[in-house]
């Protein structure tokens, strides 16, 4: 998986995309509120300056992360896709529900999310050998460190 697409461009999803732009991955971030998505470029910036990048580093980095007008325009080659809406479950399987109609069944999608179970109501919640949804858990730490540990779900 190189190219992934993160819902929600918030505190999270962008210093997830972040961490995946450092690893070297190309990033499209869709974030229905548009005063998030136009942030993200300048808040992008910011939290690789946070990590001590210099300027010319950072800013091939940062190209790497692109701001998608739309869910459907965010799913465009895209290999696997990330949650990372607020902490609301049905914010949350209200994003799942939509993915579910737009992105290929054996594209894996994670969630952001440390407690909720978001597999209730979903149309397919297993896909292949990756659970649709599995639940990730992100934290916040320099996002040049490994920022992930993958949980374990009735599906998965």
């Amino acid at each position: 998986m190189t190219r992934f697409g993160i819902v929600g461009g918030g505190l999270m999803g962008h210093g997830i995309a972040v961490a995946l732009a450092v690893a070297g991955h190309h990033v499209v971030v869709y974030d229905a509120d548009c005063a998030t998505l136009a942030s993200l470029d300048e808040r992008v910036l910011r939290a690789l300056g946070r990590c001590e990048m210099p300027p010319d580093d950072a800013v091939p980095v940062a190209a790497r992360i692109t701001a998608a007008r739309t869910l459907s325009d965010m799913v465009v080659g895209v290999d696997a896709v990330l949650e990372a809406v607020p902490e609301r479950l049905d914010v949350k399987q209200q994003v799942l529900e939509a993915l579910e109609a737009i992105i290929p069944a054996v594209m894996p999608v994670w969630s952001n999310t440390s407690v909720l179970s978001l597999t209730a109501g979903l149309r397919r919640p297993v896909r292949t050998a990756v659970s649709r949804p599995s639940s990730t858990r992100w934290t916040r730490r320099h996002p040049t460190s490994p920022c992930a540990s993958p949980c374990r779900s009735s599906e998965t």
